[in-house]
């Protein structure tokens, strides 16, 4: 998806530009942008970003990454991210812009269930990232002199993560964009990042791996289950919590995820008859994990335990800006869509278990 670095540069040891002159992202505009495009007298059913920075930062990305989709204008996924921002180099004939995960992870951590409980983000991916499928985790231990570390066999097939099209959009005013308030341009980013988080947990939990959806815990072969036959009890879930123990699978990000359906039947369910204590506690706990209820689990009402860094996250290249002053004009409305690319994927099955029946019975 990355292109090649132009010829005729000075390469460091690594293959990239040496870069010659700098720019502070965090000076890049939205709305700046969408309204530069939009202003005078061309054609709104075509918008073209004319000169200026965010033009610049745009063109240079355009020669850094290949396959980008048609749009407006391109912006690093970090500008969505908030204003303070590392400064990141520019040279002519090329570009090296790297998403700095320091500013993508704590943006999308308020956005995102699965990021806010460390779920693996890569960024800056280039091309498709393989990756073996653990069967079992690393292990280590004491040996005498001579002794013969025993060597796991942890590699049981391959995580392949490709980029697929994450698209979202919002409306805003042409009055609203032309106004210089630094409100208006957090309201437009975080808008369209509240929908990339909410996205990207959609994947995570219920991704179906088809259809251009990638793989969630929910739909992956192989991981743990658990049937509940019924109501759920205290004794099932700790059921649930034995498989992972017994995979060896770290406990300290554990977290639970079912429907809001579930939720409210898990908290008005008592852990016994001796116990005031109940499934899903005041504390938003289940069995004392985090417990989180979705809306993309509704329908199927099923229930979730799982290690949440053993989700990997992989995002490629900038985000794809289009902007649409024509469709309602009429409205006085621009709509602005934002396309990014990732994937999602669990490390290991071991690491996860999902009941095959409801847990709101």
């Amino acid at each position: 998806m990355r292109s090649s670095p132009p010829t005729g540069l000075k390469l460091d040891r690594t293959g990239r530009p040496v870069l010659t002159r700098s720019h502070d992202l965090s000076q890049f505009s939205f709305t700046r942008a969408i309204h530069n495009a939009i202003s005078g007298d061309r054609d709104p059913r075509n918008p073209v970003l004319e000169s200026g920075f965010e033009r610049e930062v745009s063109d240079e990305l355009t020669k850094r990454y290949t396959d980008l989709p048609s749009a407006t204008f391109y912006a690093p996924v970090t500008a969505l991210m908030g204003r303070g921002l590392s400064a990141t180099n520019f040279v002519q004939g090329g570009a090296f812009v790297q998403t700095d995960l320091d500013d993508v992870i704590p943006a999308l951590r308020p956005v995102s269930i699965a990021v806010a409980n460390g779920a693996a983000v890569m960024g800056d991916l280039s091309g498709n990232l393989a990756m073996p499928r653990w069967a079992a985790l690393a292990t280590a231990g004491f040996l005498n002199e001579l002794g013969t570390t025993p060597v796991p066999d942890i590699a049981t097939g391959q995580i392949l993560l490709t980029p697929k099209r994450l698209s979202c959009a919002t409306s805003v005013s042409a009055t609203l964009l032309a106004q210089t308030s630094g409100g208006v341009e957090s309201w437009i980013k975080s808008e369209l990042l509240r929908a990339i988080g909410s996205a990207l947990d959609k994947a995570c939990f219920v991704g179906a791996g088809a259809g251009g959806e990638p793989l969630g815990v929910f739909s992956t072969a192989g991981v743990g289950s658990q049937t509940f036959g019924g109501a759920v009890t205290f004794d099932a879930l700790l059921a649930m919590e034995e498989t992972l123990f017994g995979a060896g699978t770290p406990m300290e990000n554990i977290i639970a995820v079912t429907s809001h359906n579930s939720r409210r039947k898990l908290r008005q369910k008592l852990r016994g008859s001796s116990t005031a204590k109940f499934l899903w506690d005041d504390d938003q706990e289940l069995i004392g994990y985090p417990a989180y209820a979705s809306a993309y689990l509704l329908g199927n009402d099923k229930l979730a335990l799982f290690n949440c860094p053993a989700l990997r996250i992989g995002m490629w290249g900038p985000a794809a800006i289009t902007v649409d002053a024509y469709t309602q004009a009429a409205q006085g409305l621009v709509r602005i869509f934002c396309d990014v690319f990732a994937d999602t994927a669990l490390r290991r099955v071991g690491e996860a278990v999902v009941s095959t029946d409801a847990a709101n019975s």
